[in-house]
């Protein structure tokens, strides 16, 4: 799982820099808050020892009153003896490449390199992950304008008739590429958008393994493609203090 908590990592990181939040790490948990949705979350970067220790501390981080995430991907925390709610489990995936291998998106794209386009991925991704709180937060909550100036990140979308209908976003540390925000609008599904889209930012570093966390509607598109399972992922929640 050190891939996975890595990427996740550097990540975060990159998001801290481009919109000038918080981040925390102690007792096994990692966290970064923006104080606005999709960056109000946090990992367990090793098998936590101390559930308590751990979610005490992201509640002292964090603002009081505002909800926030946790992802387990090792399965060793006990959220609910914390106050926490299981809220979803995934799977993750990786994908180590074949020599030469060059994969065929099959589908028109877009690269984002404009803030016009990160706005129309982020509201792609508040649709496709049924986020309001996302979708009526102001522009470049999710997507500041500054997080292209990071070359690691790579925000793609895909285009149907001339209207962009998918995205997905990865993020390359130099050792992994990891898939982030996958997502699609509700009237474009089950058309592949984001299969051809992973498959392009695949292409973009091909000698790296590319990670992924699939809930239960895509896993079969990461099967599909050869990546190898590597086991449940839980997602816990804190709703808030009132």
């Amino acid at each position: 799982m050190s891939a996975i908590v890595d990427n996740a990592l550097a990540l975060n990181a990159s998001f801290a820099a481009a919109l000038g939040c918080r981040t925390h790490e102690d007792h096994g948990v990692a966290a970064i808050d923006a104080e606005c949705p999709g960056h109000r979350r946090a990992i367990v970067v090793a098998p936590c020892l101390d559930t308590a220790e751990a979610v005490a501390g992201l509640r002292s981080f964090f603002s009081p009153k505002g909800a926030w995430v946790l992802e387990d991907p090792f399965g060793s925390f006990d959220g609910e003896s914390a106050g926490l709610v299981r809220a979803d489990t995934t799977v993750l995936f990786r994908y180590d490449p074949r020599p030469g291998e060059v994969l065929d998106p099959g589908l028109t794209l877009r690269r984002v390199d404009d803030r016009t386009d990160l706005e129309i991925a982020e509201r792609i991704v508040a649709e496709g992950f049924e986020q309001p709180e996302l979708a009526a937060a102001p522009p470049g909550s999710l997507y500041p304008r500054t997080i292209l100036d990071d070359s690691a990140v790579s925000i793609l979308l895909a285009v149907v008739a001339g209207e962009p209908a998918a995205t997905v976003m990865s993020y390359h540390d130099g050792r992994s590429t990891g898939l982030y925000w996958g997502a699609t609008l509700h009237t474009m599904r089950r058309r592949g958008l984001c299969g051809g889209l992973i498959k392009a930012l695949m292409n973009e570093h091909p000698h790296t393994p590319t990670l992924g966390s699939s809930g239960a509607m895509s896993q079969s598109r990461f099967r599909e493609f050869g990546y190898r399972e590597l086991g449940p992922s839980t997602w816990w929640l804190w709703p808030g203090d009132g």
